[in-house]
């Protein structure tokens, strides 16, 4: 597995732990997120997932464990600081014990996740180990079929870089979100899972795609953000569109301002907004916020009673397919961060995942920086709050349970009404009882 084009080595995680040669899942995460120990998580099995070289941010040691790591080394292992040789000296900034950059605060703050970290095992692994009905495609063809020149302008694979920024823009949705990979498909990955997402997942074999569509037709949800679907892993076109009613006339690229080809976090902000027109809100009840989409369209033509929401020109933007027993989410364009996981904690919900547990701001708005999940424990639920801002977060719990007391695990203090407050990348642990 290669999660950037400049990577000095690549391994195949998925066939090390499905061969048995390996007791352990090895992690190496540089990224400022948590998406490698999830995906690693989502194809460990009973394997214990490690990070025997962490290279992240400090604030987010913790969220590693809540992503399904079992350990790590942060990051250096040796007791002396040795240079070897060609080794640049800011690899020495993001290890822990001999970084001289890491301030004394937050070496402070790392010890004491390390102590919750022992004394609160038992609900950490409660809170990584719950299900994860909900899950991304990481589609291996999509990754190898790609341009390296189109690679080359954004410094990574096109199709991982618009799965990253999916997946950390589901944080706020309030779901246990995951990985599934086209192997496991094969093999019924789909059967314990209620929603798919695939998100820029171009090229998809089509023994993959065959049992996607029967998964759904037995009453899975299947959400298409573009451009998926629209190959097979020889890069042949697919047929997937013409059979759920779909023709796509063209593909609009998104009105760049300095002739770039991709949307990429560094220019997003110079792209418009296109404001959805929800034409049947009862498909998706429990939106609460209008919907709003970015970047290149595709301009596609369909029954009109299959039209959920529309651009401003008319033009489906958001396509609901029946098939069986389940349904087909069809995007005409990738959504705002605000917007994506709105749409997706509503079409979640509508595939039958309650939600336990929301949250809004003091003024009664979404918090797309808060990252939160509830789960079930002993007779209660337990729940984290991660605020990934460098801002205090203000917000307010609604639980659609009863519990008798809110205990705040990490300092073990009762937590006395609905409103809290969350440091700069502060992550909380309650316990509902």
């Amino acid at each position: 597995m290669v999660f950037t084009p400049s990577a000095w080595e690549a391994e195949d995680h998925e066939a090390l732990t499905d061969s048995g040669i390996t007791e352990v899942v090895e992690a190496e995460n540089y990224a400022l997120n948590t998406m490698l120990p999830e995906y690693l998580h989502s194809i460990a099995g009973k394997q214990p997932v490690y990070d025997f070289e962490y290279h992240g941010e400090t604030h987010q040691v913790l969220t590693n464990f809540l992503h399904g790591l079992a350990g790590m080394s942060y990051w250096w292992w040796a007791d002396a600081k040795r240079l070897m040789e060609h080794e640049p000296i800011n690899e020495w900034t993001t290890s822990f014990p001999q970084s001289y950059i890491i301030p004394l605060e937050d070496v402070a703050d790392t010890m004491r996740d390390a102590l919750d970290l022992r004394r609160l095992n038992r609900e950490i692994v409660a809170l990584a180990s719950a299900p994860r009905p909900v899950v991304l495609l990481y589609s291996k063809a999509s990754m190898l079929q790609h341009n390296p020149i189109e690679a080359d302008e954004v410094d990574d694979f096109p199709y991982l870089a618009a799965l990253r920024q999916t997946y950390n823009e589901s944080q706020s949705a309030g779901l246990y979100l995951g990985f599934t990979t086209e192997k496991r498909i094969l093999a019924g990955d789909l059967t314990h899972r209620k929603v798919l997402v695939l998100s820029a997942a171009q090229y998809v074999p089509q023994a993959v795609v065959d049992e996607i569509l029967r998964w759904v037709q037995g009453g899975g949800t299947l959400i298409v953000s573009p451009d998926s679907l629209l190959a097979d892993e020889y890069a042949r076109p697919s047929k997937v569109m013409n059979s759920l009613g779909l023709d796509l006339i063209r593909r609009s690229p998104a009105p760049f301002k300095r002739g770039e080809t991709f949307v990429t976090e560094y220019n997003r902000s110079d792209l418009p907004l296109y404001p959805l027109s929800v034409e049947r809100p009862t498909y998706l009840p429990g939106l609460r916020t209008p919907l709003m989409a970015i970047g290149s369209k595709q301009v596609l033509r369909c029954d009109r009673r299959l039209i959920v929401a529309h651009f401003a020109d008319g033009k489906p933007a958001l396509v609901r397919i029946p098939k069986g027993h389940g349904v087909v989410y069809w995007l005409a364009a990738p959504l705002a961060p605000e917007s994506w996981p709105e749409f997706l904690a509503a079409a979640s919900e509508s595939a039958g995942i309650a939600r336990e547990l929301t949250v809004v701001s003091d003024s009664g708005g979404p918090l797309p920086d808060l990252e939160y999940r509830v789960t079930d424990y002993g007779q209660g639920h337990l729940a984290y709050f991660y605020n990934g801002t460098p801002k205090e977060v203000r917000f307010v719990i609604r639980p659609q349970f009863s519990a008798s007391e809110v205990i705040d695990r990490r300092s073990e203090k009762q937590v006395t009404g609905s409103k809290l407050v969350l440091n700069p990348w502060e992550t909380s642990i309650l316990e509902f009882r």
